[in-house]
């Protein structure tokens, strides 16, 4: 049997970077708001180290532009991937804003750790039917791995449709890219997502543990902000929102360190060298999109 493939991903965003708001959609909005993201990715940071884990970090160039010593202490020990610039939904850019935003992270993030980075993955997972050249754009840019691949309905788009919940290679004309989806587990014909954001907040441990037992591939996401109890809260949410946004955070904490003791975790780019891609699906990206 084969090894059960985990894999230790955060999105490094501060607690405003709350997509599809109209209070926190645009970078100029974010300038009036505290920032907690250094406090929070460090005690994050801490937590790893102490049990000698590797993760990837998908940065925002918006971030790694304002905190280039913080992308650097990242990058020291964890792998570095790329979130776009400015966190916005895919599905509601058209192509060229598209292209642009992915050039301009990939340039900030360069900028602050001197080296390009391969490794991609959309703000809220928000791929979906409605952006059939996703994929070309990314190869044109030069990502290599994509992780934005949602196979389930969401607030943000995602593919529920989609049949596939484990690592496949998208291929194009004369490009490919190695897809790591998220996963989920089948309830009472639902799929459920349970491996991270408030997904992992909102669920009790054991099931959460349960559901890594049994699973031969887990893809993990969190953000600082998913640890910090004590962050503003934005009043201007909806109910629903806010209760999203808010709700199991002072658990969360001792709920991810145990979750990183009971189970053993690598970055994708490691999971990567490790993978045999011959034997994996490959789709065409027009396939993808149907």
């Amino acid at each position: 049997m084969k090894p059960s493939l985990r894999l230790l991903t955060f999105d490094l965003e501060d607690w405003y970077h709350i997509l599809d708001h109209p209070e926190t959609e645009r970078p100029e909005q974010w300038i009036s708001f505290p920032s907690r993201i250094e406090r929070n990715t460090e005690r994050i940071l801490n937590w790893l180290r102490e049990r000698k884990v590797r993760s990837t970090w998908f940065v925002l160039g918006w971030v790694a532009e304002r905190y280039p010593e913080l992308v650097r202490r990242i990058a020291a020990e964890h792998d570095i991937a790329a979130h776009g610039y400015a966190h916005q939904l895919v599905y509601k850019s058209d192509r060229k804003s598209f292209r642009e935003d992915t050039r301009r992270c990939l340039e900030c993030i360069r900028q602050a750790i001197g080296r390009d980075v391969s490794v991609y993955r959309a703000g809220g997972f928000s791929v979906t039917k409605a952006t059939p050249w996703f994929f070309e754009e990314l190869a044109h840019a030069g990502i290599e791995i994509d992780g934005s691949i949602f196979p389930a309905a969401r607030n943000h788009g995602g593919l529920p449709g989609a049949q596939w919940s484990k690592p496949f290679i998208v291929q194009g004309d004369g490009w490919q890219i190695r897809e790591f989806p998220l996963m989920y587990q089948t309830i009472a014909g639902r799929r459920l997502v349970f491996s991270g954001g408030g997904y992992f907040r909102l669920l009790p441990y054991p099931l959460i543990r349960r559901f890594t037992a049994r699973a031969d591939y887990t893809m993990t996401y969190f953000h600082p902000r998913d640890f910090d109890p004590d962050q503003p809260v934005l009043s201007s949410l909806p109910v629903k929102r806010q209760w999203m946004s808010y709700t199991g955070l002072r658990t969360a904490p001792a709920k991810f360190r145990q979750y990183i003791l009971d189970f053993e975790f690598s970055s994708i780019e490691t999971a990567d060298r490790t993978i045999d891609w011959s034997d994996r699906p490959v789709f065409r990206h027009e396939e993808l999109f149907r």
